[in-house]
Formats: structure tokens, sequence, C-alpha cells
């Protein structure tokens, strides 16, 4: 499935060995936030406009235990990039099956925007 993103990747002359993960690692993505942040706070301080951005697609993580509970806590890679993301250039996609029993409210609440597939039953739908 991630076939031809990690493709693009490579095409970017980025490594997906060394840019990606194939399960949730709360310590590796804060190691690339924090290098993130230092670039954004090098660029801000001579005056950069044009800032370096950064994506990260996160996919089916709210049910694996440490995403869950990293940030449902409030702490870890996941909130970080719920709650300060924009402030430093992060943008995040979120691909969720479940999102009312998968997702914490910390998550919920930061989401800017839905596309919601089919649903089985009205309440996922009436959660969001």
């Amino acid at each position: 499935m991630l076939n031809p993103l990690l493709r693009r990747m490579e095409q970017l002359g980025q490594d997906p060995d060394r840019d990606s993960r194939k399960d949730f690692d709360d310590a590796w993505l804060q190691e690339k936030l924090d290098n993130h942040k230092k670039v954004i706070q090098y660029q801000k301080a001579r005056g950069v406009t044009k800032l370096h951005s950064l994506l990260v697609i996160l996919d089916d993580v709210c049910d694996q235990g440490p995403a869950l509970r990293a940030a449902g806590s409030g702490t870890g890679a996941l909130s970080t990039i719920c709650t300060r993301g924009r402030h430093l250039g992060i943008s995040c996609i979120l691909s969720l099956q479940e999102v009312t029993t998968a997702c914490p409210p910390l998550l919920r609440t930061k989401i800017s925007d839905w596309l919601i597939g089919a649903a089985i039953s009205e309440r996922p739908i009436r959660s969001v």
C-alpha cells in the first residue's frame, strides 16, 4: 500500500528506511520533530520567511498501545504534532478505522478536517 509513497520518497532523494517506519515508534518520531524544530528556530533567527515544512503520515497508529498512551496523556510525538505542529510547520495525515474508540479526545479536538468514508452505523459519524 505504501509502495508508491516510498518510491516518491526515493525520487525526492529521501531514504525510506531512514525516513519511515512500519510500526509506530514514538522516540524515532520525536527525534524527527526535534530536528525539524531546530531547523525552524534556525530559519526564524535568520529572518527566513519561507520555512521548511514537514508532513507526517500515520496509518492506524491510535490502536497501538504506545501511541495511544502517549497521545492520551498529552505527551509524546503524536501529541506534539497535534498541539504544536502548526507552529512548527508540521502537517499530519492521520488515518483511522475507528475514531471514537481508537483516538483519544486530545487528538480528536485538534483535527481540522475530517474525511469520513462509509460507516456501518451512524454512531461514528455523530461522535465526530
